[in-house]
């Protein structure tokens, strides 16, 4: 290895290679390809790091920089004095390259590590690679002055003595001492490179005489990736027929055959209308005179060419794309790198047999490399002015052909590609360039070695193989035999099995028919039961029935009545002393006719006397209600009788006063001593008949001083004034001993639920058939009516010598909507004021607030949405780039960036997967934020993603308010379905955010809309729900939505702004099917601009709020 060729410090074989070239990128065309072919063949698969590769530079652009950073090329530019202002010029490396791009003196390995801008060259160079007629003259001149031990090695890519004759006077003349001066330079080199056969073969015959090369070799150059990965679309041809031409036209016009194509284009156009034709080359100095040049042999005042300048590869590619035919129509071309590149596009291209490329067309075609047909694309042209017109006519022959049926002509082109690319010509070319920069030799060293270590190693794993072979051989045998024994043993234990199961199935089978019999004599004796009382039920609704028929017999249904009342008494007798075990209801006051009536439905056995008093009435002794005498409420039949004839027996009408006929032992008593009503029978001594209020009081509830008369439980003495007062029940409705208290739990805060508890002290209270009711008024005097439903069941009776209080509960959930004072009150049937009691309703202010502006820990700039997982609460800081994590009671725990611009959607998968979206694409990262994948969205113009959600298996939906559409993707970023559209109908929308149920199912907060929609797993509608409005279930400008675990939705409303004035900012409650639950608010730190919100397992919400440097995160409670 030559002393100081690089690496040589460290042992390792880097062969130095500098090649010699005005640019880097192939802006220019064919000199700076093969350049550019040259640098990524040193820098392949098969040379990989053996080679160090730098490349001269006059000027480095922007994109030449990055494709030589991609490339692993050092780009060395020139050296350039202050005060000098002049522009780089080939000169500098022709003849100033001392002043400009002068050696190193630092060491291979020093000059290697420096990461300074290189305008020097290297201390030490193995290979210079020049071109010629362009830095052959400079690579020689700077081969002999700095490295005159280096390989010298020449591309020559042009034909003076037949391009030249095309441009024209002098240089035309001056051909033969333009190929003088090229055989000069290539002399003695190492070896020559001649691009395609057609260069080949001339510079072959001119190398027999005194100046040539030490070798001559056909290099055959490979298309740019940038064209072969390409993938063109092809076009029907019913819109317009684009056809693209590349090459400079100024003083080139004879040569790249622009003459000839402009007359071809020209007839052409008389058929094709749609025809339009762009030429890419044009410097700015030539657009007028090409354009000019152009137009002359047009001669088409219908079509007008559009010129284009110069262009990279991507520039060429991204012309193809939108091109129908690609045309090198030149009548003299050395190769025709155009052409290859469109081949290798897969664009249709015809080509002029007058160029290199044709000849290895028509070589690898002979050779069954390449399908026959691409001779058809090969066109003859004259280099014959005389013949101009003829040969225009063949191109315009071709150029129809092709655009009259674009699907064949883009079908052949795919095929030629095909085979272009599987033929891999290129191969030999590279193998012969890379041996002549010695490169070959040292892989060849390193695959003689690694197959000798391959070897070996291989060795060593068949003696390996090979003995494992034996080992297993020997356990195969063992195993065998014991597989015989445990399959006897199997066996014989399966028969076993087989027996003891059958004789279980035996005795299962006599349980099964035991267990039957006996249900069915069960169900037979419940079904006996069953029937019995239907059958007494029936009586007992055919004799209501018939009382409430009998409208004209009045005298009839009483009695009646009474016959009936007796079984009654009779039966409340039993159950009393069923219930108590040892008090019966003998002694107690009978059941009167009006307390029959409370117990039937509607409060009268009578249709026509439903109507009941008023509850605030105050408490009367029986016959003593707010009417004159006289004119009490009576039955129908009794109404204004005479004095004295009221509920008489049939037969006792017209006789006195106390001359009613009695039963025995019943004999008219004297004035005062006549009969009393049950219960108000002639008392001892002392125990006369009291004012209204003060009858005699049961056992243990004698009549107390005034203020301490018993309360009953929960009715503590109250200061004076605050007495509550006992409730009022209308006459002969309810007794007068029964007492209803009210309670209330947990402390009532506005949206959220508190529960009422209705007691009474009596268990028979309406049988047990109606149910107290709620009647809540609120602050501004609203009055709702909640149903209640039984709590409880009735406690067990008392013990002997013990009055039996037993009591019934009923339980209403409440949830109130405002804050402020709210009156609770009972009602029963339709009486009222039976029990009341005050509420004070707090506001739903949030329990946490977290973060404000700004960029550090903690702090937020726009938080867009929020998720919750596990304990851990998620938030999308969007200005911020970034996603902060926090734990649930708002610490904060760690963040990490998004590496995208603009984050908002958020969504955690159950395994712990944070997803987020940007304009652009979806992303997936780790719980620590380490990212695992992500895929483009694609979801094209106008698109603008907003809201995200994950379903159970790893699916996205992203709503997209841009697109009015809501997307659903495969894990992977498969588009699965889009469903939208602007408008108002179902599934048409204006989005904002969308999350899935437990379900799947997908929910969509259709904001402009104001209304939800809600959707299955695949994107199939179901139903919506909401309308735009200002009541606390109305909704205005809905954002963010969130389901729980027991299906409710949880919605932003952003409110709007009407007159400068913001509008219903809330969160909502609805059920599954829309129901509206409740709405939350709050008096203090109010909500500004809502947008995601989450739900937590324990009924709290976080909302992601945006204001006017006002940007945090609010807890609620909302369940």
């Amino acid at each position: 290895m030559a002393e100081g060729r690089q690496g040589g410090q460290t042992g390792a074989e880097r062969w130095v290679i500098l090649l010699i070239n005005d640019e880097y990128g192939t802006s220019k065309g064919g000199v700076s390809t093969i350049n550019l072919e040259a640098v990524q063949t040193l820098k392949g698969k098969v040379v990989k790091d053996k080679a160090v590769v730098y490349a001269t530079a006059l000027r480095v652009p922007k994109q030449d920089q990055e494709a030589a950073d991609r490339d692993g090329v050092t780009l060395i530019t020139p050296y350039q004095s202050e005060g000098d202002k002049r522009e780089p010029s080939l000169d500098w490396l022709t003849l100033e390259f001392k002043s400009h791009f002068p050696k190193s003196t630092l060491s291979s390995h020093e000059y290697q590590v420096s990461r300074d801008p290189k305008s020097v060259l290297p201390p030490h160079v193995d290979v210079i690679i020049g071109h010629a007629d362009v830095t052959d003259t400079a690579a020689r001149n700077i081969h002999d002055e700095y490295y005159k031990e280096a390989d010298l090695i020449m591309f020559t890519h042009v034909l003076p003595e037949d391009t030249e004759y095309f441009k024209g006077g002098q240089r035309a003349m001056e051909a033969s001492e333009k190929e003088d001066a090229m055989l000069s330079q290539v002399h003695n080199a190492k070896a020559a490179f001649s691009v395609g056969h057609r260069i080949f073969k001339h510079f072959k015959n001119k190398y027999r005489g005194d100046k040539k090369p030490r070798d001559h070799q056909l290099f055959f150059p490979r298309p740019s990736k940038v064209f072969e990965e390409v993938n063109i679309q092809p076009d029907s041809g019913e819109g317009e027929l684009v056809v693209l031409s590349i090459g400079r036209v100024k003083n080139a016009e004879n040569l790249k055959g622009y003459n000839l194509i402009a007359r071809a284009i020209g007839i052409v156009r008389k058929y094709l209308e749609s025809l339009r034709w762009i030429t890419r080359g044009i410097s700015k100095d030539a657009w007028e005179k090409s354009m000019k040049i152009l137009e002359a042999n047009l001669n088409s005042g219908d079509l007008k060419p559009t010129l284009r300048p110069y262009g990279t590869q991507e520039d060429i590619r991204n012309d193809m794309k939108t091109a129908h035919l690609v045309l090198m129509p030149s009548r003299s071309e050395p190769f025709g790198l155009v052409g290859l590149e469109a081949i290798a596009a897969g664009i249709p291209v015809l080509i002029s047999d007058k160029s290199g490329l044709a000849d290895m067309i028509k070589r690898l075609v002979a050779e069954k490399k390449l399908p026959p047909g691409l001779n058809n694309r090969i066109v003859e042209t004259s280099m014959r002015d005389s013949d101009m017109d003829k040969t225009a006519e063949k191109w315009a022959d071709k150029i129809r052909d092709t655009l009259t049926d674009t699907d064949r002509a883009f079908r052949d082109a795919k095929e030629f590609k095909d085979a272009l690319l599987k033929s891999k010509y290129w191969e030999d070319s590279e193998r012969e360039f890379l041996q002549a920069c010695s490169i070959i030799e040292i892989t060849l060293k390193d695959v003689d070695k690694a197959a000798a270590e391959y070897k070996a190693a291989v060795e060593d794993v068949i003696s390996k193989i090979s003995q494992q072979v034996d080992n297993l051989d020997r356990e195969r045998k063992a195993t065998a035999e014991n597989c015989k024994q445990v399959e006897k043993e199997v066996k014989q234990h399966y028969e076993e099995l087989i027996s003891k199961l059958e004789k279980e199935k035996q005795e299962m089978i006599s349980k099964i028919q035991e267990i039957k019999k006996e249900r069915e004599e069960e169900l037979t004796r419940e079904k006996e039961k069953l029937e019995t009382e239907l059958k007494k039920s029936k009586e007992e609704e055919i004799f209501f029935e018939q009382i409430s028929d009998r409208k004209d017999d009045t005298e009839a249904a009483l009695r009646e009545l009474k016959e009936k009342l007796q079984q009654v008494e009779e039966k409340v007798e039993k159950l009393s002393m069923q219930e108590t075990g040892i008090i019966s209801l003998v002694g107690q006051p009978k059941v009167t006719l009006k307390q029959l009536q409370s117990e039937v439905p509607g409060g009268s056995v009578f249709p026509q006397e439903k109507k009941q008093k008023s509850l605030r009435e105050e408490d009367k002794p029986p016959g003593e209600d707010d009417k004159p005498p006289g004119e009490e409420d009576k039955p129908p039949g009794e109404e204004d009788k005479p004095p004295g004839e009221e509920d008489k027996p049939p037969g006792e009408e017209g006789k006195p006063p106390g001359e009613e006929d009695k039963p025995p032992g019943e004999e008219q008593k004297p004035p005062g001593e006549e009969e009393k009503p049950p219960g108000e029978e002639e008392k001892p001594p002392g125990e006369e008949e009291k004012p209204p209020g003060e009858e005699e009081k049961p056992p243990g509830e004698e009549e107390k001083p005034p203020g301490e008369e018993e309360k009953p439980p929960g009715e503590e003495e109250k200061p004076p004034g605050e007495e509550e007062k006992p409730p009022k029940f209308s006459s002969g409705s309810l007794s007068e001993s029964v007492r209803f208290t009210i309670d209330v739990e947990e402390p009532t805060v506005e949206s959220l639920p508190c529960f009422v508890t209705v007691t009474t002290n009596n268990a028979d209270l309406t049988g047990g058939k109606v149910a107290p009711q709620i009647e809540v008024t609120s602050p501004q005097g609203k009055t709702t009516l909640i149903q209640t439903t039984a709590h409880t069941s009735p406690p067990l009776a008392a013990g002997k010598g013990q009055t039996s209080r037993v009591s019934r509960v009923w339980g209403a959930e409440w949830r109130p909507q405002q804050s402020g004072k709210h009156t609770l009150g009972v009602c029963m049937g339709g009486m009222e004021d039976l029990c009341s009691l005050t509420i004070d309703v707090s506001c739903n202010n949030p329990v946490v607030r977290l973060g404000e502006w700004g960029n550090q820990q903690g702090q937020f700039r726009r938080p867009i949405d929020v998720a919750v997982r596990g304990d851990r609460l998620y938030v999308t800081d969007c200005l911020n780039d970034r996603v902060q994590v926090f734990d649930l009671s708002g610490k904060f725990c760690h963040s990490f960036p998004t590496v995208t611009d603009y984050p908002k959607g958020l969504a955690v998968q159950t395994d712990g997967t944070i997803v987020v979206n940007s304009e652009e694409e979806v992303k997936k990262f780790s719980p620590s934020g380490e990212l695992l994948h992500k895929f483009p969205l694609h979801l094209g113009e106008y698109s603008d993603p907003w809201g995200l959600a994950v379903q159970r298996d790893g699916r996205v939906v992203v709503a997209d308010p841009g697109k009015h559409s809501i997307f659903l993707f495969e894990a992977d970023g498969t588009l699965v379905k889009q469903v939208g559209g602007q408008g108002k109908g179902e599934g048409q929308f204006d989005p904002r955010f969308v999350c899935v149920d437990k379900e799947d199912n997908i929910i969509v907060s259709d904001t402009y809309n104001h209304r939800v929609q809600v959707f299955d797993r695949n994107l199939n509608y179901k139903h919506k729900f909401g309308q735009e409005g200002r009541q606390p279930q109305d909704m205005r400008y809905p954002t963010g939505v969130s389901a729980d675990s027991r299906g409710n939705i949880v919605l932003a409303n952003n409110g709007g702004i009407t007159g400068g004035v913001k509008h219903s900012v809330k969160l909502q409650v609805f059920r599954p099917d829309g129901t509206w639950v409740s709405t939350i608010s709050s008096d203090g730190d109010k909500l500004n601009l809502p947008n995601g919100v989450a739900v937590t397992e324990d009924g709290h919400v976080f909302v992601a709020d945006s204001g006017e440097y006002d940007d945090c995160i609010r807890k609620y409670r909302y369940m």
